[in-house]
């Protein structure tokens, strides 16, 4: 605001964009350590009953999680204005929420140690 007032044009859209790809950066380097429990994570009825899914699962989630961010941080820095940019946040976040889901389930049910 004060560099603004100053009458410096600020990339507001490019720095916001920077920072939610940080942001996912770090939630994917976290997700894919993080052990079951029923307060954070991917908490699906399939990585909740197993093991073996919930650690696929959260790796996955966890790399996916780093690319997307790294994808809206190039996004950032050089198509902050572009129409595009939504496009690819809004898409990087429904894959982020379809993909471990139904890799989840794919897991859950070739996991001979699972629990019903």
């Amino acid at each position: 605001m004060v560099l603004t007032a100053l009458g410096v044009a600020v990339p507001t859209a490019g720095i916001i964009n920077v920072g939610i790809g940080l942001l996912f950066i770090v939630i994917g380097n976290w997700l894919g350590k993080v052990r079951s429990n029923f307060i954070m994570g991917v908490r699906t009825p399939w990585t909740l009953s197993s093991e073996l899914s919930w650690n696929k699962t959260h790796r996955l989630a966890g790399k996916l999680f780093v690319g997307v961010g790294l994808a809206q941080i190039l996004v950032g820095v050089f198509f902050s204005t572009h129409p595009a940019a939504a496009k690819v946040m809004i898409t990087g976040i429904i894959l982020l929420v379809l993909v471990p889901v139904t890799y989840s389930w794919w897991v859950w049910k070739n996991d001979p140690d699972r629990q019903s």
